[in-house]
């Protein structure tokens, strides 16, 4: 019998991104089914929504990052339009997410950060000019401080990008016990 490796994906992105969020995990069944099944992998998507119990913190994303910590083994976060709702420790619950993951890949605790950020059709009335504005100063940010992001447009091209970028980073980071 093989022994099949888990690693843990923690799916990271505020509220108009819930299709991509979705697709990460039909992206993740394609890879378990063809390069996990190769590999000994088995990728399992690690959602707020999902994974999370009804707690009490000192605020809300306090409760989702204590039931998070150190329950993944690889980050993606996502953004588009919309930055997100404000935390006491960042300028979005997605911001905070995106903050420990990289302390967390800095200290060599998890075994990739990956970044995308979808182009919009929505229409200037209907776009928030403030949230896309941070949007754009925190990609800014993240890619200054070493973190190569990728654009997508539309729902199929992200869905592309993802397996791609996944299978190129298990071809050459063979999944084991000690990575992810």
């Amino acid at each position: 019998m093989n022994n099949i490796y888990e690693i843990k994906c923690f799916i990271a992105s505020p509220g108009d991104t819930l299709e991509e969020r979705n697709a990460c995990e039909k992206v993740f069944d394609e890879i378990n089914h063809g390069l996990g099944s190769c590999l000994g992998f088995h990728i399992v998507p690690v959602r707020w929504e999902k994974d999370v119990y009804p707690s009490v913190g000192e605020y809300g994303q306090q409760v989702i990052n204590q039931q998070m910590e150190e329950n993944y083994d690889l980050f993606i976060g996502i953004m588009k339009s919309r930055f997100g709702t404000p935390t006491p420790q960042a300028g979005s619950g997605t911001e905070e997410e995106f903050n420990i993951a990289y302390e967390r890949f800095q200290n060599g605790e998890i075994g990739n950060i990956f970044f995308y950020f979808g182009a919009t059709k929505m229409s200037p009335y209907d776009l928030d000019i403030d949230q896309f504005k941070k949007v754009k100063e925190f990609r800014k940010k993240i890619e200054q401080d070493g973190v190569v992001t990728m654009q997508y447009q539309g729902l199929e091209d992200f869905k592309k990008q993802l397996k791609s970028n996944l299978e190129d980073y298990f071809n050459k980071n063979k999944p084991s016990k000690k990575s992810g």
